[in-house]
Order: structure tokens, then C-alpha cells, then sequence
């Protein structure tokens, strides 16, 4: 009972605190629009006085501290450190929620970590500071010192040497806003895909959060039971589900390059597509004709998914050149630097992370079975485009004849 008082009462003084904080920014940034330019750049040096603004600020915290120590000299340490311990992160989550929306076209990932900074972290160096005892809250529960502890966090702004207490508690906090944002985004991945590549910067966020926590396993279940829920059923139609697909490998390509995990992910859409007997047909459609392999239009008008897998191949083909006579040996070290092993989950099949990428046109060519099946079918599709054409304009069938050429290696059939 106790324990659940205290939780509540940190949590309103933690809620009135981030308020505080909240208006102080709010008026500072009013004040610095009104200076002339000498006095934004006193304000910037620290000129200006600022005693006022942190005032209540500080009472604060000095209550709180002393509701703090008052319990400890009782010997109720744990309950009280576990009481605002807790109420820390509730609000933290809280934040995570209130910033991440259902917007998806702005990060928010260094908003997160900006406010962390600002009020839970100042909150505790305050705190730690009143009290004078950071040394224990440098050691784990079982009393053994953090390995983590010994490592300070050089991106400290407003703490010059911040003890290992508060260097701990920096990356427990980032650790749980990086999870609680991956979790967001994850259970919301169906809807942030449907929206690619309006969405990128909900995909970025989400990549930074996966290196961060390395739990990309949830990821991939979670998606393929959304899958299996929202697209795999008899309702959703061919093309959908094809590009649906297609903004699949788009999007999760961003978060792994390498394709282990999007292998995982669409399997179950291409057994299910090799089951509709109009998949064929809808993969050359949409191949060929104007979508850009876009269900809602976002690709340029006019363009094919040809076209803009030609355009990524030699993008591609671009980079890997420059790479090729441009490199030198600081950038060879620095690329050393970067690699990274396969993830457990790759298949030794499929080559090394490094010298794999992904294709689309090979995902979705193993959807139907071989190239040549692609080729037939397009040639049925060709002869009925021009059996209707009542003028002789056929530019635009010749230019796709050889584009289609081009990506599948000059296939002399056509």
C-alpha cells in the first residue's frame, strides 16, 4: 500500500516537473525571438539571468528529496528508490506515446532522447546531487558493479563529469525508450509500410531502435501474424497483395539491407500468392504497366516497376564503380570497421551480408516459378496489346520489350 502511494506521489511531482520544464522552454524560446542578436548571444554564453527560470525547478526537487531521505532514515531505501524509479519510466512511456502518434512522416526519435536529457536526467542529478549519495547507484542490486558503469557517455551536454550513477541511468532510460518505440512501431508496421516511403522516417526510427536492442526476432513475428490477419485472406485482392509486397521489400530493405529478415517475412506471402490462379498475370501487369509498383500512386506517372528497378540497378551499378576506383585505404579501413557478422537467422546459402542485396524482380520472379514463365506471359499480353492498338504507335510496348531485355539479361525470345 505503501509502495503504491509513493509510486503516485513521484509520478505528480514528476508530471508537474516535465510541466515546469515545459513552460520554461517555452517562454525561453518567446524571450530569444523578441533579443536583438547581442543579447540571443549573452542568453547562448549563459549571460543572461536564469535564477528565476529554475527557481521552482529546484524546490522541487528539493522537496522530493527530502520526502526521499526522510524515508531512507527509516529504512525505507529500496521502497522509495523503487517508487521513483518506477514513476520515472511510467512517465518516460508515456512520453514514447505521446511523441510517436500516428504520425509517421516526422523521427521522433531524437525528440525522445532530447526530453530524457532534459527532465528525467536532470531530475536524478539533481536529486543524487541534494542527497549525496551517487555512489550507490553505482552498483546492481546483487551488489556487484555495473560493467556498464566504467564507460561514460561522452554526449552529456549539460553535466560535465556525470557520475556513473547517472551514466547508468542514461542507458537504462535510452534502452526503454529504444523498446518502448520499437514496440510502437512494430504493432503499427502494416499501416507504416502502406504509407512507404511517406513513412521513412518511421522506418528509420525503427532501424536505429532493432541495433539498438537486437531484438529483430519480434519484428518478424509480429509482421507475419499482421500478414496472415490483414492481407493473406480472400478478400484482399491479387494486386494488393503483390503491392503490398513489393512496398514490403522496399521498406524493410531500409532496415536490412541484406534481406535475412525480409526472407522470413515473405515467405507466407509468396506461398500464398503461388496459390491464386491470376498471379501471373497481375506480376507482368504490374511490372509493366504505369504503377510503379505503388498501390497508392506514389510512384512517378507513367513508370513501371521496369522502370524503376532499371533506375536502382544502375544507381547501384554507380556506386559500386565509384567503389571500385575511389577507394582508398582509410575508407578500406573504415569499412572494416563497419562489418558486421550475418545475423544467426541467415541462410549460409544465400552468400555473405556484405555481397548480398536485394532484388525485387528475383522475389517476385520466384513468386511465379522461373523467368521464362514471366517471358510467356508477357508475350500473351503482348500480342493482345497490339491486336486492340488502332494506330501504330507502339513506343511505348517497344521501349518495355527492351527494358524487360535489359533486367532479365537479353532473353533473345523476345
Amino acid at each position: 500500500m505503501l509502495l503504491e502511494i509513493l509510486h503516485w506521489y513521484f509520478k505528480e511531482k514528476l508530471e508537474e516537473l516535465s510541466a515546469i520544464m515545459n513552460e520554461d522552454d517555452t517562454q525561453q524560446q518567446l524571450d530569444t525571438d523578441g533579443m536583438d542578436l547581442d543579447d540571443k548571444l549573452r542568453s547562448k554564453n549563459g549571460e543572461m539571468d536564469v535564477d528565476q527560470g529554475f527557481s521552482r525547478h529546484d524546490e522541487l526537487v528539493k522537496n522530493i528529496g527530502k520526502v526521499v531521505r526522510d524515508l531512507r532514515s527509516i529504512g525505507f531505501t529500496s521502497m522509495a528508490e523503487n517508487a521513483y524509479a518506477s514513476a520515472i519510466f511510467l512517465l518516460l512511456k508515456a512520453k514514447v506515446h505521446d511523441l510517436a502518434g500516428d504520425d509517421y512522416r516526422t523521427s521522433v526519435l531524437g525528440p525522445i532522447k532530447e526530453w530524457i536529457q532534459t527532465v528525467p536526467l536532470q531530475f536524478l542529478n539533481a536529486l543524487l546531487s541534494f542527497l549525496g549519495d551517487s555512489v550507490r547507484y553505482d552498483t546492481t542490486p546483487s551488489g556487484l558493479t555495473s560493467p556498464l558503469a566504467c564507460c561514460p557517455s561522452p554526449s552529456f551536454s549539460k553535466m560535465v563529469t556525470p557520475s556513473q550513477g547517472i551514466v547508468r541511468w542514461k542507458l537504462r532510460l535510452e534502452y526503454f525508450a529504444y523498446e518502448t518505440l520499437q514496440d510502437l512501431r512494430i504493432a503499427k508496421l502494416f499501416e507504416i509500410i502502406v504509407d512507404y516511403p511517406e513513412s521513412s522516417p518511421a522506418i528509420e526510427d525503427l532501424k536505429q531502435c532493432l541495433e539498438y536492442t537486437g531484438q529483430h526476432s519480434k519484428l518478424v513475428e509480429s509482421f507475419i501474424s499482421s500478414l496472415k490477419y490483414r492481407l493473406l485472406t480472400a478478400g484482399a485482392s491479387t494486386n494488393d497483395i503483390l503491392h503490398q509486397y513489393v512496398s514490403t521489400i522496399k521498406a524493410l530493405r531500409a532496415i536490412d539491407p541484406a534481406g535475412v529478415f525480409l526472407e522470413a517475412v515473405g515467405e507466407p506471402i509468396r506461398d500464398y500468392l503461388r496459390g491464386r490462379k491470376d498471379t501471373i498475370k497481375c506480376v507482368v501487369t504490374m511490372l509493366t504497366d504505369g504503377s510503379g509498383g505503388n498501390a497508392n500512386g506514389s510512384g512517378n506517372p507513367g513508370d513501371s516497376l521496369l522502370e524503376e528497378l532499371m533506375r536502382d540497378e544502375e544507381s547501384q551499378e554507380n556506386v559500386g564503380f565509384d567503389d571500385d576506383f575511389h577507394t582508398d585505404d582509410k575508407q578500406a579501413w573504415i569499412n572494416a570497421s563497419r562489418w558486421e557478422p550475418d545475423p544467426v537467422e541467415a541462410d549460409p546459402l544465400k552468400g555473405s551480408l556484405s555481397q548480398r542485396k536485394v532484388d525485387i524482380l528475383g522475389m517476385l520472379v520466384d513468386i511465379i516459378g522461373s523467368k521464362e514463365q514471366l517471358v510467356n506471359e508477357y508475350r500473351v499480353m503482348l500480342a493482345e496489346k497490339l491486336l486492340n492498338k488502332t494506330d501504330y504507335d507502339i513506343d511505348t510496348e517497344i521501349r518495355t520489350v527492351e527494358l524487360l531485355k535489359a533486367i532479365l539479361h537479353s532473353f533473345s525470345s523476345l
